[in-house]
Parts: structure tokens; sequence; C-alpha cells
């Protein structure tokens, strides 16, 4: 498989997340590497390198990495303001969910600004290092690329960024949203 490399391609240390250097990686060292959701059906393939995951220790469970599709926050209580989140659910594009607390470290990539569990939206990339059980312990938050998500509820709801714009939409027998 041949793999391009591009400026966004982002190169990371598996076991810190910080930034590695193309030139850093050593031939015949093994490395993880996500690609784009497509690729060509030439011989050999090519794909586009969206993360390259480098410098990966012995035996080292290498943190995974994902886009959120869906967020689940814990139900909070109507007082104002709201209180932090303790834990949100997030469901991944490849449909893995994670249970993120607020015991996991959550840092932003390449960023001193504090990262909360509310700052967890769809179309947010994330890279997990998770413990034994496999619940997450570290997570990397990447800006998000997007300006806003869509969601339609089951009931016919219709929300941009969490605020509702439509109620009681309509459905065809194929289940597409009108």
């Amino acid at each position: 498989m041949v793999l391009n490399i591009t400026n966004e391609t982002l190169i990371l240390d598996a076991v810190n997340g910080f930034p590695v250097q193309a030139g850093d990686l050593k031939e015949g060292e093994a490395v993880y590497v996500y690609t784009a959701n497509f690729m060509t059906m030439s011989l050999p393939p090519h794909a586009t390198a969206i993360l390259i995951l480098g410098n990966i220790p012995a035996d080292y469970a290498v943190p995974q990495f994902y886009e959120i599709y869906n967020v689940t926050p814990q139900a909070m209580i109507a007082i104002y303001p709201p209180p932090a989140l303790t834990w949100t659910e997030v469901t991944a594009t490849d449909g893995t969910t994670l249970k993120i607390t607020d015991d996991a470290e959550l840092v932003r990539y390449q960023s001193e600004d504090e990262v909360r569990l509310e700052d967890l939206l769809p179309g947010t990339r994330v890279l997990v290092w998770s413990d034994a059980q496999g619940q997450p312990e570290k997570v990397l938050v990447f800006p998000n690329e997007y300006r806003g998500y869509l969601t339609v509820s089951e009931e016919g709801t219709v929300s941009v960024n969490g605020g509702v714009v439509a109620q009681n939409v309509k459905t065809t027998e194929d289940g597409d949203t009108l």
C-alpha cells in the first residue's frame, strides 16, 4: 500500500501524543496509520494518511483514533448555571461507544486551553488511551473542523448544534427525513 502524507497528516508519538517529524521515524519501525475512508483500487492501492503513530514501545497498547458521531451526556438537574458534566458517552463513526468520565485526562492538541466533557461534540476527532478494562484514561482532543452538526431524532425533531430548529418533520417509508 502506498500512503500519501499531506500537510494535514498528523504524525504523533504513540505514548504521549506529541508531534513527531516524519524524518524521525526509522525504516523498519512499526507504526499505526489511520487513513481516510477511501483508497484507490490500483495495485498497489493508494490511501491518504490522516494520523500516523510512531515510537511504539514493545507490548504497548496503542491509543485509538475516533471521530465522534453522537454524544449522549449525563442527564442534569434543571439548575442554572448547569454544573460541569461528570461523564459523557460518545459513539464514534465506526460504532464504538466510549463512556468518558471526568477522571480521564482531557488534553487539547497543541494548546494549553482547558478541555471539558461538554467540548466533545459530533465531528470532533479524538485519540484515546484506555486502561486495562478499556476505560478511557487520556483523551487528546483535536480541533473540530466543522462549523456545526445536524441531528434528527426518532420523534422528528431537527436540531442544529443542539438547538431545535424544527419539530414533527415527516419521513418517507424508506426512512428519509423530509
